[in-house]
């Protein structure tokens, strides 16, 4: 009989760490833009270029955050449901 071990508490923790920091990320994207956005010492066609490819560039940044929030949500259920089914499968035995 083989037995696999998993440290659902730490899997857990790690979730909810990398739950904040996928937070720390986006709001660091979202304020680039917005500086960015707002960015007034540049101006005309090659400006605008630039700032159209650095923008779209941050949507896919942002894709990159809620990749990284889900995969942390990921882990906690994981957690949750492999701790579930280790009360509903633990053998007692008696000696």
């Amino acid at each position: 009989m083989s037995s696999l071990s998993t440290d659902t508490k730490r899997m857990r923790k790690d979730g909810e760490e990398l739950k904040i920091l996928a937070r720390k990320y986006n709001k660091t994207i979202f304020n680039f833009q917005s500086s960015f956005t707002n960015m007034d010492c540049w101006s005309g066609d090659d400006a605008n270029v630039y700032r159209k490819d650095v923008l779209a560039n941050c949507d896919i940044y942002e894709q990159i955050g809620d990749v990284l929030f889900q995969y942390a949500n990921y882990l906690i259920k994981e957690a949750e449901r492999l701790e579930k089914f280790e009360k509903e499968n633990f053998l007692w035995v008696r000696i």
